[in-house]
């Protein structure tokens, strides 16, 4: 880009004055521009100091195009050379002050007649001490004292040109020219300050309509379109961005990045933007996929600088815009609302891209390395124009497509309005509905939440009915696990103490009761039974005919289990023995068995479901109670160690048990 507008700093006053071309030795005139853009000029891949003197004798110099464009010429410089030219100043020019403007991406002195009129960069020997400088748009003025012929030496030096590169895009020499100062440095001030104005005003424009689509992507999630925009919007912000930064500066390196940075960009824009295109107007698909590829591509072939990269470019561009106006044309005949504004963002872009096109065809690769001399300046200010013309048509087509955007989303907003106007008469019907109804509910009410009580009511006490049926069936913990889960899971208790109680000779009493007296005096007893569990904290299990089995230390574990049963068994000795008194052979006589160690607690079985417990404890519990005697309390070795710092024990020796072998048993002294 900073190429090509310096070409038309070059071109635009020699188009002013309208003149012809010049000659080998190029003659001034007060009305002509000289670009000395010709293949007259003297070359030598030497440096002599010598060489800058008029009458230096360069007859054996080679003679070349001082852009050093072509792949034959590229490697001609090997590092520093010189490059020298003659011209002839009448006397009308004489005095005149002139300004020579000088662009190149290496670093040179220029000397007029053996003076050194300037330095741009530092040249050395070596590339790592030469330092590169672009003098863009910095006219250098000065006066030509005599007539007659005059000698302009330049000492150039350019290390890229050894890069194994066979056209990266950039001319490797310089591009020059002569013209009058005033002209000369008005160009140079208006040039410099349109760009700048330009590049700012697009790049404010295009991060202004990125925020924009993008806040409106964030009202509205599922249209893809805003965000699509604003993406494309940040890409055409950075490129100008980068573009302003470029021709601002004078630094070398900055503008060959800048360069593959911005071909990048464009790239990224194209694929976006074919990708906004189909999402409004096609489908993202196979032909979508296709334009991502050659957009890459293309980014690829830019990067490694392949030859006549930009053909392949304004290939791929051509091709983006033509499915462009494909889509958009497609559009217009669907008869899609404001489709035809987004031809008036298109179309100038496809015609600027198929007239450039045309002209870099015919011009070949010279515009790209910078050998503009074999045409006339009318054919490269075309380019120049339509250059600078496709610029702004591309950045009409975000333009465009915000527009078009913020008028579907106002379409949007206009078709919510409509709706909420068509709610709001139809809320106006019914809330007379409403209202009727709200009076009869009213009347109802009273009676509905009377009824909704008295319900409410009824189900808190069915409901404490079933909880307390529940916690009677089950201990505590278990219930409520089951409430919430639906679900009980067994669980090891390593401490605890059973107790065994059973009946002497029940089925005898059963023959001399009866049944139904049976069966009183078996619930009498219980129920003591229970309140004597309760009252030490033990957990009655279940009863089995005339047997009773319950347990302490869980679901909550308990210490004292061992202690508590004793207390608990004591107690129940002495109830039995008063009742026995009292009833004679109406009642009991009981025996009592108590073992302590672990056992395995859950529920078993999905109906009828019973809290139960477990284990060998269990087995041997019911072995002390088989091997006690009528009023007594039979307790375990195990048991025994727990209790007999609290309670009176006598040893009774080891005694069978079934399947146990023998034990060692003790009794409680009551």
């Amino acid at each position: 880009m900073k190429k090509t507008l310096f070409i038309f700093f070059l071109i635009a006053p020699m188009l002013l004055h309208a003149q012809s071309g010049v000659n080998v030795n190029e003659v001034l005139s007060d009305s002509e521009l000289i670009h000395l853009m010709d293949s007259t000029w003297r070359f030598i891949n030497e440096d002599d100091s010598a060489m800058a003197t008029p009458d230096y004798n360069d007859s054996n110099w080679i003679m070349i195009d001082p852009t050093l464009s072509g792949d034959s010429n590229i490697h001609l410089l090997n590092g520093i050379g010189w490059f020298r030219k003659k011209v002839y100043v009448p006397d009308s020019v004489r005095n005149t002050t002139l300004a020579l403007n000088i662009s190149h991406f290496g670093a040179s002195e220029i000397y007029i007649d053996g003076n050194l009129l300037h330095k741009f960069g530092v040249i050395k020997p070596g590339a790592e001490s030469t330092e590169y400088s672009n003098p863009s748009l910095k006219p250098l003025v000065f006066h030509f004292r005599d007539t007659g012929i005059h000698v302009i030496a330049i000492r150039y030096a350019n290390y890229r040109t050894q890069r194994p590169i066979a056209n990266d895009g950039y001319y490797h020499g310089f591009i020059i020219s002569i013209s009058e100062a005033n002209n000369s440095i008005l160009i140079t001030s208006v040039i410099k300050y349109v760009l700048i104005g330009f590049f700012i005003a697009l790049a404010t424009i295009f991060a202004t309509l990125a925020g924009l689509h993008f806040m409106l992507w964030l009202l509205r999630y599922s249209d893809l379109s805003n965000l699509f925009l604003s993406i494309l919007c940040v890409l055409l912000f950075l490129y100008f961005l980068m573009q302003l930064i470029w021709n601002m500066g004078d630094n070398t390196e900055a503008a060959l990045a800048t360069r593959n940075t911005t071909s990048v960009l464009l790239s990224l824009a194209l694929i976006v933007l074919s990708a906004l295109l189909n999402y409004l107007f096609g489908k993202i698909g196979a032909r979508y996929v296709f334009i991502v590829v050659i957009c890459i591509t293309s980014m690829i072939l830019t990067l490694v600088n392949v030859p006549y990269n930009f053909i392949i470019s304004s290939l791929v561009l051509m091709i983006v815009m033509t499915e462009a106006v494909v889509l958009i044309i497609t559009a217009i005949r669907k008869k899609v609302k404001a489709a035809s504004a987004l031809a008036v963002g298109i179309l100038p872009v496809a015609f600027c891209t198929l007239i450039i096109f045309g002209v870099k065809i015919f011009m070949g690769n010279d515009v790209d390395t910078g050998n503009t001399s074999d045409y006339d300046g009318v054919t490269k200010l075309i380019l120049i124009i339509f250059s600078l013309l496709l610029m702004i048509a591309f950045s009409g087509i975000p333009v465009s497509m915000s527009f078009f955007l913020a008028w579907r989303f106002a379409r949007v907003n206009k078709d919510l309005s409509l709706q909420l106007t068509q709610v709001k008469d139809l809320s106006e019907k019914t809330q007379k509905q409403e209202e009727e109804k709200k009076r009869i509910l009213e009347n109802q009410k009273a009676e509905l939440e009377k009824e909704v009580a008295d319900r409410t009511s009824e189900i808190r006490e069915e409901k404490k009915k079933s909880d307390d049926l529940l916690h009677n069936i089950l201990p505590e913990e278990v219930a409520s696990e089951l409430k919430e889960r639906g679900a009980t899971t067994a669980h090891q208790y390593d401490q605890v103490t059973v107790l065994f109680t059973d009946f002497v000779a029940f089925t005898k009493a059963g023959e001399r009761m009866g049944s139904k007296a049976l069966v009183e005096e078996l619930h009498n007893c219980f129920r003591v039974f229970d309140e004597i569990m309760e009252k030490y904290g033990i957990e009655k299990i279940k009863t089995i005919g005339d047997a009773y089995l319950a347990v302490c230390g869980l679901p909550i574990p308990n210490e004292q289990h061992a202690e508590n049963v004793v207390h608990a068994a004591m107690e129940i000795i002495a109830f039995m023995t008063e009742r026995r008194s009292k009833l004679g052979d109406q009642t009991f006589e009981i025996r009592i068995g108590v073992h302590s160690g672990e056992v395995v607690a859950g529920i078993v079985g999905v109906k009828k479901f019973a809290y139960d417990i477990w284990g060998d404890t269990v087995n041997t519990a019911a072995r002390m109670e088989q091997s006690s005697v009528p009023g007594k309390i039979n307790i375990s070795q195990t048991t025994y160690e727990l209790v007999q710092d609290k309670f009176t024990c006598t040893y009774r020796g080891e005694h069978e048990a079934k399947n146990k072998g023998k034990l060692k048993m003790y009794f409680i002294e009551t």
